[in-house]
């Protein structure tokens, strides 16, 4: 009977040259996310404004305009 091969998972080589985050990518990719969340937010607030329900003045007083 032929043996058949099977395929060995290496552990990966501790490379000094390895790339690692820093903090400025962290800060980076981290305030890209969260300017894409705004961004993503007030532009579902413009696209669904004609699907919000309006809340009574009598239920939110603080609301009522003079």
């Amino acid at each position: 009977m032929k043996e058949e091969k099977k395929a060995v998972i290496q552990p990966v080589a501790k490379d000094p040259e390895q790339w690692a985050p820093t903090y400025k990518w962290f800060a980076k990719t981290a305030g890209i996310i969260l300017a894409s969340l705004i961004v993503i937010f007030f532009a579902l607030n413009i696209i669904l404004k004609p699907y919000m329900r309006q809340i009574p003045i009598e239920i939110t007083p603080w609301l009522e305009k003079g």
